[in-house]
Formats: C-alpha cells, structure tokens, sequence
C-alpha cells in the first residue's frame, strides 16, 4: 500500500507540471482572441518554464515535488528507501531527456529557432550569433547582401550593429557562442539559416534599423506585469520586425493537441475524389471566411431581445379540453 501511495503523490505532483503548461496554451495570450495561437511565445514557456522545471526538479525532486520526497522518507528507509528513490529520479530524467528530444527536433531548429528574437532575455545575443554565422558564411549566397551592413567586408562590424565579428572567437561572449554552435552544428543547419533568412526577407533593408537596435540589445532584467507583456513591449520596439515574424508565425498554432485534432478532421472528412489543393482551399473558406460569417450572425442573434423572446418558454394558457 505504501508503494501505491506514493505513486499517487507522484503522479500529482507530476500532473501539476502538465497542467501548467495546458493551461498556458489554453490561454489566448496578447495577440489572439482564442486559445491554442501562442507560437511567437513559446520559447518564453519553453526558457521560463518547461526548462527550468525539469532542471530544478532532477537536481532537487523537493523543490517541485515535496509531498512525494516527504512521503517517500516517512515512510520507507534503508534499501527500500534507495529503491524508490532511484525510481523517482529514473522517471524525472526520462521526462527531460523527452523535453530535450523534443525541443532539438522543433523548437532549436530553423526556422521556429528564429522566434528566440522576440525573446526579451535572449534575442540580442542570439541575433548577434546570427549575424556571425551569415557573416562567415556569406559566401555561399552569391550576389545577395545578407547583412546591411556597409562593412561586412571587413573584419569589424559598423557602429551602428552590435559587435558580431571576432577575430579571436575567444573573445566572443559564453551565451552568443553557444547560439553559434548550435546554429552551426552542421552544414545543413547553415543552409537552412540562410535560406530562411533570406525567405523571411530578413536582409531587406526596411528591416534594417530594427535589427541594428536588437544587436546592440544586452539581458534584460527580470519584468514585471504577467504574461504576453514581454511580447507586447517587442511589438512596440521593433514593429517591422514583428510583423515579418508575425506573417509567418501568428497564426500557426502552439498547441500539439489542437493541430493533431484538426489532422484527424482533415483525414476523415477528405474524400479519394477531391484533390489536395481543393481540400486546402475548402479548409481556407471554412476557417478564414465562412466560420467569421456564422460567428457574426450568431452574436448578432443571441444579442437581440427578440431572439431571447423566442427562445423563452412560454406559458400554456390554454385550458385543457375537457375528455
């Protein structure tokens, strides 16, 4: 019985850990009128959330879990103690290995790396990492300015970006080089780094001035005001940068649950008979045309008082016929 207890403890205190994160997708954010569109926030979950909670949690189980730690040393001692506790820390390692798969293969790669900008903490150095692989690399883009910067052809950076050209990669600081690295971790990543720079138009020069800003942007401070303010604030301070991000990400949905949902919708309504393009273009109607239109016309009737008269019950003042 004990050993079935303490499970439940764990799975509790496991659950809280998923709750939060369900709930943070289930929350509309700064940008969005319904819930599950939260993309250009989710490295903010991921770097203030997820990632720290796992750390804590495997170096210190009581930290997050002390209902369980404090039933597990109540309750079992010597060999059995050891024994359960390895198993608790087995179980808390396989959930951040897990974290760790998943964030490699989505979230740290190109292009949905590229949202680390809008990350208040992080986007200044993951920029200026950025600028250096473009930099070094610019070679394999023949007959294209990757960087408006009037002297990329020299081995110092202009005034006008942060520093992102070093001599001696010594010099470099801990959190650009370990953008670097993981922005250049092989040939393909480069490729994919210039390719989708160059398809967000991320070198047109009306972008210029914000990146120039963002690269001479240092850690900001701890900030204070709850959820989507961080978000909110970048908006404000590089707009056109924002809305180069916003086009290809507002609308593509955080939440897993939601795009697997709207997956099983697609393959049980999609027809042998109809194309792929004429489903795409349905689909199209029915979220971006038709469903606003019902919406409309829903609020418009359920706001009238005629259609709540309708709708109330009314009394049988007829008298009943005699049998």
């Amino acid at each position: 019985m004990p050993s079935i207890i303490l499970g439940i403890y764990f799975e509790s205190e496991l659950g809280d850990y998923f709750e939060e994160a369900y709930a943070w997708h289930n929350r509309t954010g700064p940008l969005h009128t319904r819930s599950g569109f939260r993309m250009m926030e989710v490295h903010d979950l991921y770097f203030d959330f997820e990632l720290p909670w796992w750390s804590k949690v495997n170096g210190n189980p009581e930290t997050h879990m002390p209902r369980t730690m404090a039933y597990l040393n109540a309750n079992f001692e010597g060999s059995e103690l050891a024994m359960r506790l390895t198993l608790i820390k087995r179980g808390l390692e396989a959930g951040r290995d897990e974290l760790i798969k998943i964030t490699k293969r989505y979230l740290l790669q190109v292009p949905i790396l590229l949202l680390v900008l809008c990350n208040r903490k992080r986007g200044g150095p993951f920029l200026r990492a950025v600028l250096s692989i473009l930099h070094e690399n610019s070679d394999r883009a023949p007959g294209v300015n990757l960087i408006n910067d009037v002297d990329t052809d020299s081995d110092l950076s202009s005034p006008n970006w942060g520093r992102y050209i070093y001599n001696n990669p010594e010099e470099r600081p801990d959190d650009e080089e370990a953008w670097c690295n993981l922005l250049s971790k092989n040939e393909e990543s480069i490729n994919d780094l210039i390719h989708f720079w160059l398809q967000f138009c991320m070198n047109w020069p009306i972008l210029t001035d914000d990146l120039q800003r963002l690269s001479k942007a240092t850690e900001a401070s701890v900030m204070t005001g709850g959820e989507g303010v961080s978000l909110l604030i970048f908006k404000s301070n590089y707009s056109i940068l924002f809305e180069c991000l916003d086009a290809v990400f507002g609308t593509m949905m955080s939440n897993s649950r939601l795009c697997e949902q709207i997956h099983g919708m697609m393959r049980h309504g999609l027809r042998s008979s109809v194309g792929i393009q004429q489903a795409d273009h349905q689909r199209m109607f029915s979220t971006m045309i038709d469903y606003p239109m019902k919406e409309e016309r829903r609020n418009m009737v359920t706001n009238t008082a005629e259609y709540r008269q309708k709708k109330r019950r009314q009394p049988n003042l007829q008298k009943p016929k005699d049998k």
